[in-house]
C-alpha cells in the first residue's frame, strides 16, 4: 500500500490503506476485519480488539467504580473486596482460592484471572491493565504509565534536556 510518509506511516493495514505509526495501533486496527476479540471481560463474554474498551465497559457495565475509585473484586474467592491496589497486591499474594502450581513461579495470582509470577513489579503492573489505573506519574507532564520502567524511558526521551 502506498503511504504518504513512510516514518509516520510506519505500519500499513494489508486489507486496505490504513496506516500507522503504531504497531499496537495496527494490531487493534486489523481485529476490526478479521472480527477477533482478544481482550476479554473478566465477568462477562463482552470481548474487544482494544484494551481501553474493556476498561470502558467494565466502568459502565459492572460498575466496578464507586466514588474512592476502582472497586477490586477478588474473582476466586468471591470474598475480598477493596479500593486499595497495595491491598488487592497483599491479597494476590495470600488468597487461598488462587491456583498456585508451583509456590515459587507463583508467588502472586492475579485476583481477576490466573496471571501468575514472582515478582512484585509484575503482578502490579497485570493488576493495573484489568483496571486501567497508572500509578506512576511524570513529574514533569501529565504523562502516566502502570509501569515505574515506562517512566523512566519517558523522562530519557521526552525531557532530556532537565537534569535529574
Amino acid at each position: 500500500m502506498p503511504r504518504p510518509n513512510a516514518f509516520e506511516n510506519k505500519f500499513v493495514c494489508y486489507m486496505c490503506n490504513y496506516s500507522t505509526y503504531k504497531m499496537r495501533n495496527l494490531r487493534a486496527h486489523v481485529c476490526k476485519h478479521s472480527g477477533e476479540k482478544p481482550y476479554k471481560c473478566g465477568y462477562c463474554s463482552f470481548g474487544s480488539g482494544r484494551k481501553f474498551c474493556i476498561t470502558k465497559h467494565m466502568k459502565t457495565q459492572h460498575r466496578l467504580y464507586n466514588f474512592l475509585g476502582y472497586v477490586y473484586d477478588c474473582q476466586h474467592c468471591k470474598l475480598y473486596k477493596t479500593t486499595s491496589l497495595k491491598d488487592i497486591l497483599a491479597h494476590c499474594k495470600a488468597c487461598e482460592y488462587m491456583p498456585r502450581p508451583n509456590a515459587f513461579e507463583s508467588k502472586y495470582v492475579c485476583y481477576m484471572c490466573n496471571y501468575a509470577t514472582y515478582k512484585m513489579e509484575l503482578i502490579r503492573a497485570h493488576v493495573c491493565s484489568h483496571s486501567g489505573e497508572k500509578p506512576y506519574k511524570c513529574r514533569y507532564c501529565s504523562f502516566a504509565s502502570r509501569r515505574q520502567s515506562y517512566i523512566t524511558n519517558h523522562l530519557k526521551i521526552k525531557h532530556k534536556n532537565i537534569k535529574f
